[in-house]
């Protein structure tokens, strides 16, 4: 069975404050006041750009009537308060709440108290207090198998969304049980076809492109997949010329992604196995799921 555009990345920007790369410098205002910038792009989309290439013009209302609501899952250990705040409160300025199911919070048994005075503030959030050190890769199956919607979307704690980044990671998971036919091998009886196009829908991974703001004295939106090294260590590449995208609308696949922001379909999820439980805290667990992904 062949497996197309497992991995995607597509835009739907988010901001990254730690794990940072030397390749991606992001100046929040530079790229606001670009014309031809990602963020302007994003914030100019119309229903008919992500879904039907239409020429009717759709109201986000509309779109975000037809989309999947989703869980989103952040975990969190000793992270500081400002940031575990600003990456909320981007959540709910930029995402519309007819498409949170909920949020949970997985705390792995942080030793600072003054994390939770930013919790009951914001509507829709499940707080999950580990009672012993689990890990990022263990934290973050247990907030998986608490979630209750269809989507699982994690999140690091340090991150901050834009203007309508998760109508994009949405409209493409949707859409794909509506193209991944070729996928499937010709001939079969029909209700193996349709298990087949359930079943490699199912598995796709969407991540947003990514910017580091850890530096924030350069701009470089040249475009990028995720790859890795011999040892497995994840790292951002740019794509060759005869890679590059005609449009940039169009979601590209990628290698690996970076594990701390992506959304997948629950059933995937668990289907191939979720996380690798025996890895301990984090590292190496993107590229582990993104090998998986691709391979099983």
């Amino acid at each position: 069975m062949k497996k197309h555009c497992i991995l995607l990345l597509c835009l739907g920007l988010l901001l990254v404050r730690s794990r940072p790369t030397s390749t991606l410098l992001f100046q929040q205002d530079l790229v606001q006041n670009k014309s031809d910038s990602p963020c302007h792009s994003c914030e100019c989309w119309t229903g008919n750009q992500l879904l039907y290439h239409s020429s009717e013009r759709k109201s986000w209302e509309w779109i975000n009537s037809h989309l999947a609501k989703v869980s989103i899952i952040i975990t969190s250990f000793n992270e500081e308060p400002d940031l575990l705040r600003k990456t909320l409160n981007s959540i709910w300025m930029n995402t519309s709440m007819n498409l949170i199911h909920e949020v949970i919070l997985v705390d792995d048994c942080s030793s600072r108290t003054d994390l939770f005075s930013v919790i009951p503030k914001y509507p829709l959030v499940r707080l999950m207090r580990n009672p012993t050190r689990l890990g990022l890769i263990r934290s973050r199956m247990v907030g998986a198998r608490a979630a209750t919607a269809e989507i699982l979307v994690f999140l690091d704690s340090h991150v901050e969304t834009t203007s309508h980044w998760l109508e994009p990671l949405l409209a493409r998971l949707l859409n794909a049980k509506n193209h991944t036919g070729n996928d499937c091998i010709a001939g079969q009886p029909m209700e193996l076809q349709v298990d087949c196009i359930q079943s490699v829908a199912e598995r796709l991974v969407v991540s947003p492109i990514i910017y580091d703001i850890s530096n924030p004295n350069e701009l470089d939106d040249r475009p990028v997949w995720g790859g890795f090294t011999w040892n497995l260590t994840f790292r951002w590449e740019y794509m060759k010329a005869a890679n590059r995208l005609d449009h940039i609308l169009q979601p590209w696949a990628s290698p690996a992604i970076s594990g701390g922001i992506y959304a997948t379909w629950r059933k995937g999820f668990f289907d191939l196995g979720g996380y690798d439980e025996e890895m301990d805290i984090w590292g190496g667990e993107n590229v582990e799921l993104s090998l998986r992904t691709w391979l099983c």
